[in-house]
């Protein structure tokens, strides 16, 4: 795997993992840090290797992989954390994408071109 791919998925969990933190204060830090490391290099994955290789419209790729990656984590946590909910999980999740799908298109196309 490119060293870049490790690069986004360091990046990634560690701009995702304190927001999921934060949205499930009452569970252990490091599982959330666990869960939330495990599910990036999943989904990450699946955006890199699946997603980008196979959509040559870079908006589409980058639309349908952060609706993939929104959906996955939010059923993932949803599910994990029961007692926190579904609409905890689709919130946190909404938040923590956006956030590095924020800084990761900041990055790219404005301060590391």
């Amino acid at each position: 795997m490119p060293l870049a791919f490790w690069q986004a998925l360091l990046l990634t969990t560690i701009i995702e993992t304190p927001i999921y933190a934060w949205f499930y204060k009452k569970r252990k830090w490091w599982k959330i840090s666990i869960l939330s490391f495990l599910l990036n290099a999943v989904t990450l994955s699946f955006v890199w290797f699946i997603f980008f290789p196979s959509i040559a419209d870079y908006a589409q790729a980058f639309v349908s992989s952060e609706l993939y990656v929104f959906a996955a984590e939010a059923i993932v946590f949803g599910e994990v954390y029961k007692k926190e909910g579904w609409r905890n999980a689709a919130v946190a999740s909404a938040f923590a994408n956006a956030a590095s799908a924020g800084i990761g298109l900041l990055l790219t196309f404005y301060i590391i071109p």
